[in-house]
């Protein structure tokens, strides 16, 4: 078991102090430098804190690339655009890191770890999934890496259908769920950067209300209504060019979840004004005008602009990927 150990922390990229997701670090002081890393447990923190670490990178750099489509910037907009391409890499890099640590995690006894594995699964397979759903409605359909396939695979895999992506998230957010509702709530209630109930009902009434699913969308929206006012959900990372500065995107919101309360209901007749007025260009808002129909009449571009292209780099790895139409 020593060996597993050794080989999750051999895994990781990077580690970073676990801050507020999940319980406090019990460290031996008596041990030293090297105390931090001599338990499972804070190797397996440091494993899912990086995994929320990429997520805020990857929505960062999501929002400078719908904020191109906002200003008109479509330059930027094209299959060789470094930013298209580094989105569409820090998305599958997230996916296959998070596999990876699951697939770490399950290897260790559940007696080694206090906070149990499948409770440290959840936070990476819901994070995992908040990427997938963007990368979907970003592309229109992107290859679905069901499984942990090896490595090299993941270049190889075919393109789902966009509704088919938006099901497997479903399913795997309802497992989700089952595992939340199995645990104390003080295990999960951790602050507004961590995974909760109330975060995983947001992102299953997204994908339910992209795929045509109203009444289940309006079911998993009510449920995140409920609870304290305010933000639940936000992410936080590092400025890579002002370390000293911590970039924090709002993800989630009682108000957002009204708002796609409202959507599910069929109620939106207002609901343009009010994104505009509450999230002109935050997290959700490129998604939503484009649910409401409206996305070509706000920014002015063709129908085929409403996808972003495929990166050329992508197109020339994987030969089962065709590239979206217009571009």
């Amino acid at each position: 078991m020593q060996k597993v150990v050794l080989t999750l922390f051999a895994a990781l990229s990077a580690c970073f102090i676990w801050t507020g997701c999940g319980p406090e670090l019990n460290v031996d002081e008596d041990n030293g430098v090297g105390g931090f890393f001599n338990t499972p447990e804070t190797t397996v923190q440091a494993a899912v804190e990086s995994i929320y670490d990429e997520t805020a990178q990857f929505l960062d750099r999501q929002l400078l690339v719908e904020s191109y489509i906002y200003y008109g910037n479509w330059q930027q907009i094209n299959s060789s655009s470094r930013e298209i391409e580094r989105l569409w890499n820090d998305g599958y890099n997230l996916v296959k890191n998070a596999n990876k640590q699951i697939y770490n995690i399950q290897l260790l006894d559940d007696a080694q770890i206090d906070y149990y594995k499948d409770q440290y699964i959840t936070h990476l397979s819901v994070l995992r999934d908040f990427v997938l759903y963007n990368m979907n409605h970003l592309w229109g359909g992107i290859p679905l890496p069901k499984e942990n396939p090896d490595p090299v695979q993941y270049d190889k895999l075919p393109r789902s259908e966009e509704a088919e992506v938006y099901r497997y998230i479903l399913d795997d957010l309802q497992d989700a769920l089952n595992e939340i509702g199995g645990s104390s709530a003080n295990r999960w209630d951790a602050g507004e950067g961590c995974v909760s109930e109330r975060v995983i009902y947001m992102l299953m009434a997204e994908c339910a209300l992209h795929d045509n699913k109203g009444g289940r969308a309006k079911g998993y929206s009510d449920f995140a209504v409920r609870g304290d006012d305010g933000e639940f959900f936000s992410l936080r990372h590092t400025d890579p060019y002002r370390p000293q500065k911590s970039i924090e995107i709002s993800v989630y919101s009682k108000t957002k979840a009204s708002l796609y309360s409202k959507e599910a209901a069929g109620d939106i007749q207002d609901l343009a004004a009010s994104w505009d007025e509450t999230f002109l260009r935050a997290y959700g808002y490129w998604a939503a005008l484009k649910r409401l129909g409206i996305a070509q009449q706000k920014v002015h571009c063709e129908e085929h602009q409403l996808l972003l292209p495929i990166p050329y780099a992508a197109l020339m790895h994987n030969e089962n990927l065709t590239q979206n139409p217009g571009y």
